[in-house]
């Protein structure tokens, strides 16, 4: 317990803007685009990874059941995929 492994840090310019917005409580929008322009190279590379097609598809599925109205469609849907 207490123990946390987390890998390579990243030490670019790009993340370094990431890590000054997250300590100055930036804007959200700020943020958002920083650090999609840090991980831009990484999500490109893992945009051919089958399991992180999965990680998002479900992700947009717990997203889209967290609505109270659309649930059961939701999530019928995702238990019987086109």
């Amino acid at each position: 317990m207490g123990h946390i492994r987390l890998g390579r840090l990243y030490k670019s310019r790009k993340w370094n803007q990431v890590i000054d917005l997250l300590e100055s409580d930036g804007d959200a929008s700020q943020l958002t685009r920083a650090t999609l322009s840090a991980a831009e190279r990484q999500l490109r590379d893992l945009s051919y990874d089958p399991t992180i097609g999965h990680v998002f598809w479900l992700l947009v599925r717990i997203t889209l059941g967290s609505d109270v109205n659309n649930r059961h469609q939701t999530f019928h849907a995702a238990t019987n995929p086109a």
